[in-house]
């Protein structure tokens, strides 16, 4: 194994165990799901990078935070972000949920030049509040302008994703 593909599994899983003492640190009562806790970990699909272990932690029912380690064929990038969720715009009769958000974070890939990244992730997530489906599915589009030693460059990124609540 390469020294690249060894440096991204140790990004992957630091950042990823990362994620459990923010969880039991939390005091949160509020759960997406009434048969989970408050912390989901998952998967997540889109740029920059192909893919990558995404967590979110509920701090209260409106607000949470996101993190992902994001992996492609070179690059690594961590990310985390501030959400803001507004359950009022959009009513599901079944019990689920269907929150739009709103949030702030930011990027760091640890590519060779070190980049810099400001996010501003808006999305929708639908959450499952059954009892052997503690699962929440998010689409969010992503404005983030990246600060390069060279200069800066603005992208718009689609991540599709979901998280598996604990």
């Amino acid at each position: 194994m390469n020294h690249w593909k060894r440096k991204k599994i140790f990004v992957l899983l630091t950042m990823t165990l990362g994620f459990w003492p923010l969880a039991a640190l939390s005091k949160s009562e509020y759960t997406p799901n009434p048969y989970a806790g408050n912390f989901g970990l998952g998967l997540e699909l889109g740029d920059p990078a192909s893919w990558g272990i995404t967590g979110k932690l509920w701090v209260d029912r409106t607000n949470a935070f996101q993190g992902a380690v994001k992996l492609g064929d070179s690059l690594a990038i961590l990310q985390l972000d501030y959400l803001w969720h507004d359950f009022d715009l959009i009513h599901i009769k079944n019990g689920d949920a269907f929150p739009f958000y709103i949030g702030v974070g930011g990027n760091l890939d640890l590519h060779t030049p070190v980049a810099l990244a400001g996010r501003l992730p808006v999305g929708l997530s639908y959450i499952f509040r059954k009892k052997h489906l503690p699962l929440d599915i998010y689409l969010q589009l992503v404005p983030t302008l990246w600060f390069y030693s060279g200069g800066t460059d603005f992208q718009i990124y689609p991540e599709l994703g979901a998280h598996f609540y604990f």
